[in-house]
C-alpha cells in the first residue's frame, strides 16, 4: 500500500509538470523520460522520485523530492 501511494504521489507531480510546460504525454511508460526533457532539475526530480520510491522513506528521500518541486 505504502509502494502504491508513493508511486501515486510521483507521477502526479510528473503529470503538474507537464501540464504546466503543456507538453503531452502518450502512456506512462515514457512519462519519466519526457520530464527529464525538460530541464536538468526535472531530471533531479525525476533521479529524487526513482530515489524515493526503492527506499519509501519519506524521512530521507521524500524531502529532498518535496523541497525539489
Amino acid at each position: 500500500m505504502k509502494m502504491h501511494t508513493i508511486a501515486e504521489i510521483i507521477y502526479s507531480v510528473y503529470r503538474m509538470i507537464l501540464q504546466e510546460n503543456e507538453i503531452l504525454f502518450d502512456c506512462n511508460r515514457r512519462l519519466e523520460k519526457q520530464v527529464e526533457s525538460i530541464s536538468p532539475q526535472t531530471v533531479e526530480l525525476v533521479r529524487l522520485g526513482r530515489q524515493l520510491e526503492v527506499s519509501q522513506s519519506i524521512e530521507d528521500t521524500g524531502e529532498a523530492f518535496f523541497e525539489e518541486i
